[in-house]
């Protein structure tokens, strides 16, 4: 079987800083990575999906091989799944988990330094409303609740850099790669003939990942475990900071009274 995943490592391959072991392993990594953006704490989910995306070249090659397509592997990725469904049927409830991380980044880059971000104002400021949710339909419950926001930030926080850059990179594409996905080996192959795109995405996640750990409480900085390569070139990106109507309701926030014991 494969060994444990390592996101860093991942990054190091696909931005060139570490060259390929055996074919089509940027191919892999990229599908894999794209895995780790839902699955994030789950190695047995992960190393699953760097088996069926080695599968996933093959097929796609016409039998080329890869040094992880080996019939043993392959029978173990089918035979002995983590999931009780296909990689790519990603669940509601982890869609909401990532919508709600992404903001709980947001608010911690737009958020002015002279109100002092913590991750209670974020709470209190995402679910008062703080940003308008044009995506949530009349009939579905709210994405942002108090107790999704803490499950996000306790299982995603890891991937909040990611998914906040993806848009700012035009890489949402991602998404759709996830190993099992039909075209996923084609949809990988077009992103990694453009080098310069993965560069700035992961350079700016690198950048979003090192601005919050400059702002997040002690607590939370160990959340941020992603171990960037050395030689990956930091790119900054501009913030819209609040405008006065969601200023004014980070000013309703009162901070929570501990009772003594």
């Amino acid at each position: 079987m494969v060994s444990k995943i390592d996101v860093g490592d991942l990054i190091a391959v696909l931005i060139g800083v570490r060259r390929e072991r055996y074919a089509y392993e940027k191919h892999i990594a990229l599908m894999t990575f794209a895995t780790w953006l839902q699955y994030p704490n789950d190695q047995e989910v992960l190393q699953h999906a760097q088996i069926v995306a080695a599968a996933a070249c093959f097929l796609d090659t016409h039998g080329e091989p890869n040094r992880l397509a080996t019939v043993e592997n392959l029978a173990i990725a089918l035979l002995a799944s983590p999931l009780n469904r296909p990689l790519l049927d990603v669940t509601d409830s982890s869609t909401t988990l990532t919508s709600a991380v992404t903001e709980i980044v947001s608010f911690f880059l737009c958020c002015p330094a002279t109100a002092k971000p913590s991750l209670n104002k974020a709470l209190f400021f995402i679910e008062g409303g703080g940003f308008d949710h044009l995506d949530l339909k009349d009939n579905e419950p709210d994405a942002r609740s108090l107790s999704t926001l803490k499950m996000a930030w306790k299982e995603r926080a890891c991937t909040g850099p990611f998914h906040w850059a993806l848009a700012i990179a035009g890489l949402s594409d991602l998404y759709e790669m996830l190993p099992d996905n039909w075209g996923a080996f084609r949809r990988a192959e077009r992103i990694l003939k453009k080098p310069e795109k993965l560069a700035e995405y992961f350079g700016i996640s690198k950048f979003v990942q090192e601005r919050l750990l400059s702002i997040v409480d002690a607590s939370s900085r160990n959340r941020f475990n992603v171990k960037f390569p050395k030689r990956i070139r930091t790119i900054e990106c501009e913030f819209t900071e609040f405008d006065e109507s969601q200023l004014t309701i980070l000013r309703r926030y009162r901070a929570p009274k501990f009772m003594p014991d």
